[in-house]
């Protein structure tokens, strides 16, 4: 927020203020120490505008287009109020979301956590035998060309030979309790809030296409020679980013992050990568996020594309 002007007539400063609001600039006015009232813009990339305008103003303050500016710059902050109404009642605080959510309005997404949770047990974090078919592909022991043995994999041959399931099939995988816990806790937050919201068949179909995109991309990054990965994280990323477009562009979907929530989560993405916490997908954190704003944004591109 920035300064652009002081007007020593309290009147004159609300007409201009009016006025600038109508051009879709927000300002706040506050009395000013050396006297007269002092004109905030709230935005940026508005000041300039709002400096020409201060300008124009200054040299015919009496001109009709301010003086009926003031009915319409009511309607405008009436409307503002309701939209901020109805966006705090569709919007639900998280602990509200954890303790009067319905289980019957979320089934998809506590199948999910139950399946995640059972598959991860009985393999004791990814560590039996039996896990092969849960793999985008196979895992086999390659003798490089130093004679060393090292793991690599069948490569797509599985999937060309119909085993599709195996695109999906890794997120149910998780190798430490902590990215179980951290999994399960936002996918029941996020996913739960999206199935509510959306439905279970949206979600399903997000879910869906994210696991696939993330999966064969992580598989692709390592030139498809390493097939041990696993988990929840790129669907989580994927809704994180549907439901962070949601709101922020569609508030009346009634989805709401707070911002220190979407600090919190890019963070964790951009520090994952910095390899201090081991080998983890990465790629697959990254596209889900990709998927998942791609998602939730298409719609408010589509009605910009149609103002064109």
């Amino acid at each position: 927020m920035r300064q652009i002007g002081v007007i020593a007539d309290e009147n004159d400063a609300k007409a201009l203020a009016d006025y600038l609001l109508t051009q879709e600039i927000t300002t706040r006015l506050d009395r000013s120490s050396q006297g007269g009232i002092a004109i905030w813009v709230h935005r940026e990339e508005k000041v300039e505008q709002a400096k020409r305008e201060l300008a124009e103003f200054l040299q015919n303050p009496g001109d009709p287009k301010y003086q009926g500016a003031s009915r319409a710059a009511q309607t405008l902050r009436k409307k503002k109020e309701q939209e901020e109404r109805q966006h705090r009642k569709n919007s639900i605080d998280l602990r509200e979301r954890w303790a009067h959510r319905p289980a019957r309005r979320y089934p998809l997404t506590l199948l999910l956590i139950g399946v995640s949770i059972l598959i991860t047990l009985l393999s004791h974090f990814g560590d039996a035998s039996w896990i092969e078919p849960l793999l985008i592909s196979p895992a086999r022991v390659v003798i490089g060309p130093d004679s060393r043995p090292t793991i690599g994999s069948e490569g797509l041959l599985p999937l060309r030979r119909g085993e599709v399931w195996r695109l999906v099939s890794p997120i149910f995988l998780h190798f430490d309790p902590l990215h179980l816990l951290f999994n399960m806790i936002w996918l029941y937050d996020l996913g739960g809030l999206i199935e509510m919201r959306r439905g279970t068949v949206r979600l399903a179909l997000l879910l869906l296409v994210a696991a696939i995109a993330s999966n064969l991309a992580q598989f692709a990054w390592t030139s498809f020679r390493m097939p041990l990965f696993g988990g929840m994280s790129g669907i989580v990323y994927a809704l994180f980013g549907y439901v962070w477009m949601k709101s922020r562009y569609d508030p009346a979907a009634g989805m709401y992050l707070r911002p220190d929530t979407v600090i919190v989560m890019l963070f964790w993405l951009f520090f994952c990568m910095t390899g201090l916490l081991g080998p983890i997908a990465n790629v697959a954190h990254a596209v889900g996020l990709v998927v998942g704003v791609a998602w939730g944004f298409a719609p408010h591109w589509r009605q910009e594309l149609r103002r064109w």
